[in-house]
């Protein structure tokens, strides 16, 4: 069974990738596609901290950051 919070998330994250790809022009897809996967690996890293921390205060401050990335993307959605 799926998480439907994951659910909605993966659907926001298509939603922005499509915008992004509207809205640049074709020769700049691969600088796009470099960021997309190194701004992937970078939140990857957040929630890992996050969630394995041994320490209260950088796992609180993980979350509170990868809530705040997620909330920027977000905003650039109308229906979100």
């Amino acid at each position: 069974m799926q998480d439907p919070d994951a659910d909605i998330l993966e659907t926001r994250r298509a939603r922005f990738e499509q915008l992004l790809a509207a809205a640049s022009a074709p020769d700049q897809r691969s600088h796009l596609l470099d960021h997309r996967i190194r701004a992937k690996s970078a939140h990857a890293q957040i929630l890992s901290t996050a969630q394995f921390s041994r320490d209260p205060d950088r796992a609180r401050w993980a979350r509170r950051r990868a809530n705040a990335e997620i909330g920027y993307c977000q905003s650039f959605l109308l229906e979100s």
